[in-house]
C-alpha cells in the first residue's frame, strides 16, 4: 500500500479502479481495462478491496477519502496528490477510452 501511496503522489497520471473478486461488473470490467491498459500504456492500480487486510483497505479508502464511494467497479484518476475525475461502474471500452482521454490519462 505504501507504494500506491507514494506514487499517486508523484506528478504522473494514475487510473486507480476499487473492484471486488465476486462482483460480476468488475469481472466484466477487467478485461476491458486490460485491453485499454495493454494499448495505451498507462500507470494502473486495480485494488480487489475484498483482499485487503483492514488496514490496508483503512489507508486506500481513507487516501483519498472514498469512504464513501457508490459500488464496484469504482475508477478514479490520480494526479499529484488529488483526484482528477472518476468513473462509476462497467464502462464498454469506447467510453473508458474518451474517459482517459478526457482526463489527459492517454493522448
Amino acid at each position: 500500500m505504501k507504494e500506491w501511496v507514494d506514487a499517486t503522489k508523484n506528478k504522473e497520471y494514475i487510473v486507480n479502479v476499487v473492484a471486488q473478486t465476486t462482483c460480476k461488473y468488475c469481472l466484466k470490467y477487467k478485461p476491458v481495462m486490460e485491453k485499454v491498459h495493454d494499448e495505451y500504456d498507462f500507470n494502473l492500480n486495480w485494488v480487489d478491496i475484498d483482499t485487503l487486510s483492514f488496514s490496508d483497505k483503512n489507508t486506500f479508502t481513507h487516501t483519498y477519502d472514498l469512504t464513501d464511494y457508490k459500488g464496484t467497479p469504482y475508477t478514479f484518476i490520480t494526479y499529484d496528490r488529488e483526484v482528477v475525475d472518476y468513473l462509476s461502474g462497467s464502462k464498454e471500452e469506447d467510453v473508458l477510452v474518451q474517459f482517459l482521454k478526457d482526463n489527459n490519462v492517454i493522448g
